[in-house]
């Protein structure tokens, strides 16, 4: 899912917002956790909230920056183009939350404003002092609230608001109770990311959760995951298996088995067995396959782990087999020779799409998306000094939806296979967008349709690192408010496409 804004709407929000007047009240609860490290994404958010926000009644509010604040908060360019896929995707798990709350009747807020109002009361949170640019506000509607900053899956905030609004754990349940004894002696255990496969297990008690290590019981409630029992088996009188779905990365996607020792109530040995881990460079798929032996207090299993990875556009797999043995005291590892990975097929390998050869390249050329014809900046007086006739040019006047009694000037200019739309304000504030399909404009270093992937390549030497190119480059500010777009068919560019040009 991804939230895409006209870009005349955007144009118009950034000509017309100004600096906001910061009002704080005395907080009465705020909670704050560090952002997990994240991938790369496109900037997107569901929607804005203009001007303070003020909500009252039990609401859910997602929280972003604003796009001008982006380059200052985060300077160097990897970092940025992070922040950047961050919020895309927070605003993709934020829409998935949305949807499930429907039938909740809670209302659901997304706002980029930096003051946030509670209630009568009036209690105020300023977004701008919380540990992360983007995160989730929940309110009772009455006197608590909780803040939650950094970017986090659906499963994550869903688990957050069911513990703030609805849920009261009960914890007269004992620990093992939660699990289910094995129906087999033959078990394949693994992890999805699909919805559907992975929402199995019972969610156990938080208050159980440093029983399986302090370091997991703060990262879950550090990101708001949970723990959910699968299966147990018996090992001794005294001694048995837990297997149990944890926190991982990004969500709890890591299986682990459990040696338990009901007598300390604790674990004393710990394996993972299944993980399912992947973004657009990486996946990471691990299955295991148990085997409850004859002997009392002993079994074995046997692993597959299959990892995928881009590097400069080229793909490196692995694909690997381990065993291992509990002896009653240590997991020993045993040779897996005679094994042959077709024996063993991984569940969920081929439920989503695996890294492949980019389909898009994006590269940062202040200096080209600034100044990107010879004569300068992407002006349309600069534009048909040097376009050949016959062209035409329209003027129509349009209402600014945020400024009252401003009215703005839309300036299209348009020739067969070009187009170009321009919002002029009153301060000749313009943005552009709009396309080319011939060779009648030409930009800085020779760039115009009809010319060579090969050509290309030789002007933006940044490409010159990649092993593959697409048949899609962009060429874009830091901030990516200036973006234009080349399209190739075969060996040719085809067309120059103008996005987010805002002057």
């Amino acid at each position: 899912m991804q939230h895409r804004i006209d870009i005349l709407v955007i144009g118009v929000f950034i000509l017309s917002c100004g600096p906001q007047h910061q009002q704080v009240k005395e907080r009465k609860l705020t909670e704050s956790y560090p952002e997990p490290a994240s991938e790369t994404v496109e900037q997107s958010a569901p929607g804005f909230v203009d001007k303070v926000l003020s909500v009252t009644g039990p609401s859910v509010i997602f929280y972003v920056p604003k796009a001008g604040e982006l380059n200052a908060l985060i300077p160097d360019h990897a970092s940025f183009e992070g922040l950047v896929q961050a919020i895309g995707d927070f605003a993709y798990y934020a829409g998935i939350v949305s949807d499930s709350l429907e039938s909740r009747q809670i209302p659901v807020y997304y706002t980029d404003q930096h003051t946030i109002r509670l209630g009568p009361d009036q209690f105020t949170i300023e977004r701008n002092e919380n540990k992360a640019p983007m995160g989730m506000i929940l309110y009772d509607g009455v006197d608590q609230y909780k803040v939650l900053p950094g970017m986090q899956t659906h499963l994550s905030l869903l688990a957050a608001i069911a513990d703030f609004f609805y849920l009261q754990q009960d914890h007269s349940i004992p620990l093992e109770d939660y699990f289910d004894p094995a129906n087999s002696t033959h078990l394949h255990i693994y992890s999805s990311h699909s919805d559907i496969l992975n929402q199995v297990g019972r969610r156990i008690d938080p208050g159980y959760y440093p029983k399986f290590g302090q370091q997991l019981a703060r990262r879950a409630g550090k990101y708001h995951m949970s723990l959910f029992a699968y299966h147990k088996f018996n090992l001794t009188d005294s001694m048995k298996v837990f297997i149990c779905r944890v926190p991982s990365i990004y969500d709890e996607s890591s299986v682990k088995l459990y040696i338990w020792d009901s007598v300390v109530e604790q674990v004393v040995d710990e394996m993972q067995i299944a993980e399912n881990v992947w973004n657009e460079q990486w996946i990471l798929v691990k299955d295991s396959w148990i085997t409850l032996g004859p002997d009392t207090g002993r079994f074995s299993f046997i692993t597959r782990k299959k990892e995928a990875r881009m590097n400069q556009g080229k793909r490196v797999e692995t694909d690997s087999l381990f065993r291992w043995q509990w002896t009653g005291s240590q997991f020993k590892p045993l040779p897996v020779s005679g094994l042959s990975l077709k024996e063993f097929p991984l569940k969920d390998w081929q439920s989503y799409q695996e890294p492949q050869l980019p389909s898009e390249i994006a590269i940062i050329d202040e200096d080209y998306v600034w100044l990107p014809l010879e004569t300068g900046d992407l002006t349309w007086e600069n534009i048909i000094m040097e376009l050949p006739k016959p062209y035409s040019i329209d003027k129509e006047p349009i209402e600014n939806q945020l400024a009252a009694r401003q009215i703005d000037t839309l300036i299209t200019i348009s020739r067969p296979n070009l187009r170009l739309k321009f919002y002029q304000a009153p301060d000749n504030i313009l943005l552009v967008n709009g396309e080319v399909t011939d060779g009648s404009l030409s930009l800085k270093r020779g760039v115009k349709v009809g010319i060579s992937k090969m050509d290309f390549i030789r002007i933006f030497e940044k490409l010159s690192s990649y092993q593959s190119i697409p048949d899609q480059i962009e060429v874009r500010s830091k901030t990516s408010d200036r973006i234009i777009s080349y399209s190739f068919k075969g060996d040719t560019l085809v067309r120059i496409e103008f996005t987010n040009f805002i002057h």
